[in-house]
């Protein structure tokens, strides 16, 4: 049915934004149903207008999960000389980007993203980030990795893995490459960074959260916060967050209907 929506109403068609601006508001207000029922401590958040100001900050996040997060971990009282944030799924280095404000605060950076065509604009826009180009996975190789395009110039955000694209996607233009698979820590030591430390990490991936996830050894790495991407169901997957609360984390928050935020169980004794 969306997929029929969409081939007859383009979505930059009026017709298309205020549909879909009701389409989204019934969701939000399904999904904080939904979450109070089985989650009933869960702050749920939504970016209003006057919280931002984004002629005068650098919040860049589509639905303000950087400006969420940086009171969350402010509250966490965490002293470090320099804190750090690593960036899964990055893709345009300004555009949408969670760790963008952070960059600009003085943290330390590592983002990766599978689209090559990115590196150019990182290592331009956001010289002091490490920029990987590559996909974190629990297996290694290779695989077919599908890109959208189009003019509106935010296509390629819902870029993901061949066997993970959405019917109604494809109705956009788009290109299948082969990209290179690693876990997480193959993928940093293969680059030369020694950091097992993260303070903050986001993952927005596109449907392979599950397989990000597995491809972490969390009993290597020492992270704090985690910004992940859970949109399905529109009100987010038990099986991701029950896989997190398996590895010492809690549900603390959701994000509009995009995104959970999950904190260390150490640091909320």
């Amino acid at each position: 049915m969306k997929l029929t929506f969409l081939k007859i109403f383009p979505r930059n068609s009026h017709t298309f934004k205020i549909t879909s601006y009701f389409y989204h508001e019934l969701k939000f207000l399904l999904q904080n149903i939904i979450i109070k029922i089985n989650h009933k401590k869960i702050k749920i958040y939504r970016l209003q207008k006057k919280e931002v100001n984004t002629d005068l900050t650098f919040y860049k996040s589509q639905f303000g999960q950087d400006y969420f997060v940086e009171k969350i971990f402010s509250n966490l009282n965490i002293k470090k000389e320099q804190a750090t944030f690593l960036d899964i799924g990055c893709n345009h280095p300004i555009k949408l980007s969670n760790s963008y404000y952070f960059e600009k605060q003085g943290w330390r950076i590592i983002a990766i993203d599978p689209i090559e065509k990115f590196k150019e604009s990182w290592d331009e826009n956001r010289p002091l980030t490490k920029f990987i180009n590559a996909a974190i996975s629990c297996e290694e190789g290779e695989e077919d990795f599908t890109i959208y395009e189009g003019d509106l110039g935010w296509e390629n955000a819902l870029s993901t893995f061949k066997k993970y694209e959405r019917n109604h996607d494809k109705v956009m233009k788009s290109k299948v490459v082969k990209v290179k698979k690693q876990n997480l820590r193959n993928c940093l030591e293969s680059h030369n960074i020694k950091d097992k430390a993260f303070d903050i990490m986001s993952i927005d991936v596109e449907g392979s959260e599950q397989d990000v996830l597995n491809g972490i050894d969390f009993n290597f790495f020492d992270i704090n916060i985690i910004i992940l991407e859970n949109t399905n169901p529109f009100y987010g997957s038990k099986n991701l967050r029950n896989y997190l609360s398996k590895k010492g984390y809690s549900f603390y928050a959701r994000i509009w209907t995009a995104d959970d935020i999950y904190i260390k169980n150490t640091l909320l004794k």
